[in-house]
């Protein structure tokens, strides 16, 4: 029998709450997140980056998340030697997934998360459901809810891990809207698994307040219009004082209008 060790996540240190998981102290994810949100950077291109950054996020929340199993398999040795084989610590091959297509902005994400598991997990037990949502904005610009046109749910979400692609947690009222929508269900769902590349300040209070039941994951936690004696201190330590979002809410410094360019659809 091998010996055995536990995963221990690699996230950075934090004040926040313990449902936010932050990876910022990764060089190579914020190496691709200073390009995926440089002016330079458009089709193709950014599809791919955005692959990388989600593949690697949803890794670390199913490691952290998922039941996990003992198995065994037999290697191609096993036929010159008894000890061919390997044991190992596996996650359940029969967990269920529904991976929400947040559209426009989460589409993509949605789609390489949904390839990803059915390469990992059984096909029968993945399912992609699709809600039309995006933010909804005064005159001046700024959020002021959401504007929900539908959606298109495949089923129930008993037994389900629900998996939420949104590259940007800004104002927290995409998440929060959806969020409500499953609670609302009353449906016995295993985790509901949020994913971001970049999150705010003020997003965090949302979700501290209304949901501490959903596990949020990020590569970068954006406070950029904190005064100067926050941003030397750890994330989360002075909360209510760190602030990420402009007058018009939109992330600083952020990556700008991530929708737009995903879709080369500019309104």
């Amino acid at each position: 029998m091998y010996y055995q060790e536990n995963y221990i996540s690699s996230e950075s240190n934090h004040r926040l709450p313990k449902n936010i998981h932050i990876f910022q102290n990764d060089p190579l994810m914020q190496m691709l997140l200073a390009k995926l949100g440089h002016a330079d950077t458009y089709q193709p291109k950014l599809n791919r980056y955005f692959q990388y950054a989600y593949e690697y996020l949803l890794n670390k929340s199913l490691n952290l998340m998922v039941d996990v199993q003992e198995k065994s398999s037999e290697t191609r040795m096993k036929q010159d030697h008894d000890q061919g084989v390997v044991r190992y610590k596996s996650l359940d091959p029969k967990s269920e997934f529904s991976v929400l297509d947040l559209a426009r902005a989460g589409t993509w994400p949605s789609h390489i998360c949904f390839d990803y598991l059915n390469h990992h997990f059984s096909h029968q037990n993945i399912r992609q459901d699709h809600i039309y949502i995006n933010r909804k904005v005064d005159e001046a610009g700024k959020v002021i809810g959401v504007n929900f046109t539908g959606s298109k749910i495949g089923g129930d979400f008993n037994n389900k891990y629900i998996v939420i692609p949104d590259p940007m947690g800004a104002t927290g009222s995409t998440i929060s809207h959806v969020v409500n929508m499953i609670r609302e269900s009353k449906d016995n769902y295993k985790k509901i698994l949020v994913l971001h590349l970049i999150m705010t300040p003020e997003y965090v209070k949302r979700m501290r307040k209304d949901f501490p039941e959903v596990e949020v994951f990020c590569l970068r936690y954006d406070r950029g219009l904190s005064p100067d004696a926050i941003l030397s201190t750890p994330y989360g330590e002075k909360l209510d004082e760190e602030r990420g979002l402009s007058d018009i809410d939109y992330i600083l410094p952020g990556a700008g209008g991530i929708g737009e360019v995903l879709n080369n659809s500019y309104v």
